[in-house]
Order: structure tokens, then C-alpha cells, then sequence
């Protein structure tokens, strides 16, 4: 080889690996930035859980003291959305390696069982010592909660605690005990306090007798293999089977495989092969689409799952993510317990939450309704003279027990203030069962 040819070729060889030196710096750079962005998201996630659960004790402790139903329909409203943004926070959480199923349970159950209380009181019955004694129990509950949240806030103050490290740690390997004891602690106490949480009968979705109601869609259905499961979660998580992880299975009501991929965790039932929950806690840090580009996404999500004939009924936003319910559409009827949440990001319309235990315990594919005995007209004349009715559509909602009620939808405006207002009576016996108060925010749409 020629002097210059030997010059050429050492001078190229210097460039690539100039070239190749710069794309791992790069590289090494991205990957910090992403590290960075993430502890900073989980550490906005729990102090922003931290103030939610501040929230919930304060509105819980006034709840104890509320005598009036104007009272505590305003404290039930605001618990409902404080423990919305604290389950929103908390699904920011990768906390799977923790089974906070108790935690979970606690802040779904708190705003509930007030809202329960509301309507209790409305129809001029009186609160029984033992749900006075349960408003308590969630108080100090709450209270709990909230000093342990605060005592692990405290560490990573003082720089006692990588909250970055432990939460990698528990998606990649999901034993986080030797890695991170102040962490683990934490979240350990936290599930401990819970240990004794009380059992709440009441009218709402998540009463501790519906939880362990039998699941509808899962009845006769066939037991699937793990590996069926993890082919199924793929699919939905747009990955490769080899790529899922397996995490602790879910036993109870609903007994299910659970999978990790990346920032998401999956859980798929045991019996019938279906997506119980999928959440995804990467960070959503800019929004970029609306809310109609968003809820197409969702809409198109549930079509690539085979789950046909839903209708988008109310959403809310949080945390640059669109939550939408859905609700099942049986030839016009809209049953309302067949429910299932879909939540998009903003910035890139990625479906990061999917919820479907509603829909699992209560879908049937074809309900045996009866026909109504009552007209649109008789069922508008049942409604307040202070509202004035506008669409009616029928729909099934769920009721005391574990009935259901087939009733007459009406969307109603206050004549005093304008206010959305829902109305259902009862399509059979002309009784007005429930009243519905529709909040519409810059965030969403929501019913109290």
C-alpha cells in the first residue's frame, strides 16, 4: 500500500470513529435527558398525589361534620375529583411491584361512598351510625396516606431516596427490597395501613359487593395458557410477545396474568383472554392534540380490540392524558355499567390507560329488556318545572344492589342558572330514579 493511500485510509478511519465517538456522547446525552425527565415525572407524580390525599383527608374530615344534603353533595363533588386526580397521579406511578391494591381501592371507594351518602340523604333518610363510623375510618385512612406520602416526599428532599432508580428497578426486574429499603418502606407502609380498610356496602361502582360480584363476560368462558395471554397483551401493547415480562398475577373475582413492557403494565384475565387494565407511566409532557383528534384514537383502539358497539360518553384530562368512558350501546339503549376508560396522550395520541373491569363484570351481549310502559312525553312530565327537557334516549344505569334500572335519559337545562342537568325515570314505573349534574370544565366532561 502507497504512503498516501495508508494516509487516506487512517484519516478515514479517524473520521469514523470521530463520527462513531460523537453518536454515543449523543447517545449518552439523550439517554441522561430521559432519565431526568422521568425522575421528574414520578417526583411531580407523587407530590401531586401527596396534595391530592391533603385533599381527600381535609373534604373527608368536613364530610364527618356535613348535616344538610346541599352540604355534602358539594363536599361529595369535590372528593370525587380529588380522588380522580389522585388516581390519575397515581397511574403515573409504575407501582405495580408494590400491589397497592388496597391503596387503589381506598381513593376509587373514598369519593364514591360519599356521593352515596348524598343521595341517601335526598331521598330523606337518615346516615347510620355505621356509615358515619366508615366516613371515620376513611378519614384516618386518608390520614395515614398522607403522612406516609409526605415522609417519603421528605427523603428525596434530602436526597435520601432516588425515586428515578427504584421505580426502573421495579419495571425491569419488580423486587425492589435490597435496592431501595426507604422506598420500598414506603410503599410497603402505605399498603400495610390498608390492611384493615373497612368493608363499604353502598350504591356506587366501586361497593365492595360489586367488586366481588361474579364477572358477566367471563361466565363459561375458556381458561387460556400464560403464553396465550402474553400473545393477546402483545397485540395490544403493539410489541412482541418475547419482549413481555411477567409480573405477579392478579387472583380474586377477576384472576389474571399480568406482563410488563417498558413503562407499561398489562393485565389479562384468565378466563376469556381480555384486557382487564393496561396502563402506561411514561411521561406526557406537552399536549398537542384535541380532544375530538384524541377520542378518534380511542375509539380507533377499541375497534383493533375487537370490542364493537361503545359510545364515548364523558372524559376528563389530567396530566396532558384524555381519560374517555364508554359505555355499551345495545340497539339504541345505552348501558351504562358495560364501562370502559381509554386514556390518549396529548402529545402523540399513544393509548397509555385502558380499564375495562366494568365492562367485564357486567357486559351481556345481549340484555333482556323489557319495552317501556311509559311514553318520552309521561317521562318529561315527571321532571322538575324547574328544568326544562331537551334529548331523550333511553338507557340502562346501575341501582341499589346489583340491579340494573332501564330508564329514560333526559338532558335537561336549569331555567334558574343554565345548569346541564341528566334525569332518568324509570321507563316502567315512571318513577324519577336518579339526577345528574353535568360539569363541563376546560378538562372535560363529568357527571356528579
Amino acid at each position: 500500500m502507497s504512503r498516501r493511500a495508508k494516509v487516506r485510509t487512517v484519516s478515514l478511519l479517524t473520521v469514523l470513529f470521530l463520527i462513531m465517538g460523537g453518536f454515543i456522547v449523543r447517545g449518552y446525552a439523550q439517554a441522561k435527558d430521559y432519565r431526568t425527565q422521568l425522575e421528574y415525572t414520578y417526583q411531580r407524580a407523587l407530590v401531586d398525589l401527596g396534595g391530592n390525599v391533603t385533599e381527600i383527608s381535609a373534604t373527608l374530615n368536613k364530610s364527618v361534620y356535613a348535616g344538610t344534603p346541599a352540604q355534602l353533595t358539594q363536599l361529595s363533588s369535590k372528593l370525587l375529583r380529588d380522588c380522580d386526580a389522585a388516581k390519575a397521579n397515581l397511574s403515573q406511578l409504575p407501582t405495580s411491584a408494590f400491589h397497592l391494591d388496597g391503596t387503589n381501592k381506598f381513593i376509587s371507594q373514598a369519593g364514591e361512598y360519599a356521593s352515596s351518602l348524598t343521595r341517601k340523604i335526598s331521598t330523606s333518610q337518615d346516615v347510620t351510625d355505621t356509615e358515619k363510623q366508615n366516613l371515620l375510618k376513611l378519614l384516618n385512612y386518608a390520614k395515614e396516606l398522607e403522612k406516609t406520602i409526605n415522609a417519603m416526599k421528605d427523603d428525596i428532599d434530602r436526597g435520601n431516596m432516588d425515586i428515578g432508580k427504584v421505580f426502573q428497578a421495579a419495571k425491569e426486574e419488580g423486587d425492589v427490597t435490597a435496592k431501595e429499603p426507604s422506598v420500598t418502606s414506603g410503599f410497603q407502609t402505605v399498603e400495610e395501613n390498608m390492611q384493615g380498610y373497612p368493608t363499604l356496602i353502598y350504591d356506587g361502582p366501586y361497593s365492595d359487593h360489586i367488586l366481588e360480584k361474579e364477572p358477566v363476560l367471563l361466565k363459561d368462558a375458556k381458561t387460556v395458557t400464560r403464553e396465550d395471554a402474553r400473545k393477546r397483551a402483545a397485540w395490544a401493547l403493539y410489541a412482541s410477545p418475547a419482549d413481555l415480562k411477567d409480573d405477579t398475577d392478579e387472583n380474586g373475582r377477576m384472576p389474571a396474568y399480568c406482563f410488563i413492557y417498558g413503562s407499561s403494565n398489562i393485565s389479562m384475565t384468565k378466563q376469556g383472554n381480555v384486557i382487564s387494565y393496561m396502563v402506561n407511566s411514561r411521561a406526557v409532557s406537552e399536549g398537542k392534540l384535541s380532544i375530538k383528534q384524541a377520542g378518534i384514537k380511542a375509539g380507533e383502539y377499541l375497534r383493533r380490540l375487537g370490542i364493537e358497539n361503545m359510545v364515548q360518553s364523558y372524559y376528563d384530562t389530567a396530566n396532558n392524558i384524555c381519560t374517555f368512558n364508554y359505555a355499551y350501546d345495545q340497539n339504541g339503549v345505552v348501558c351504562y355499567p358495560d364501562l370502559i376508560k381509554v386514556g390518549v396522550a396529548l402529545d402523540n395520541g399513544e393509548i397509555v390507560s385502558f380499564e375495562s373491569r366494568g365492562f367485564i363484570t357486567n357486559h351481556k351481549e345481549k340484555r333482556d329488556l323489557p319495552k317501556p310502559k311509559i311514553t318520552e312525553e309521561q317521562a318529561k312530565a315527571v321532571i322538575s318545572k324547574r328544568l326544562k327537557a331537551g334529548k331523550v334516549r333511553l338507557a340502562v344505569i346501575p341501582s341499589i344492589g346489583l340491579n340494573e334500572v332501564f330508564a329514560y335519559e333526559i338532558r335537561c337545562k336549569g331555567l334558574d342558572d343554565n345548569q346541564n342537568v341528566l334525569v332518568y325515570v324509570n321507563a316502567v314505573t315512571g318513577a324519577e330514579e336518579q339526577i345528574l349534574i353535568l360539569v363541563e370544565t376546560e378538562t372535560g366532561v363529568l357527571t356528579i
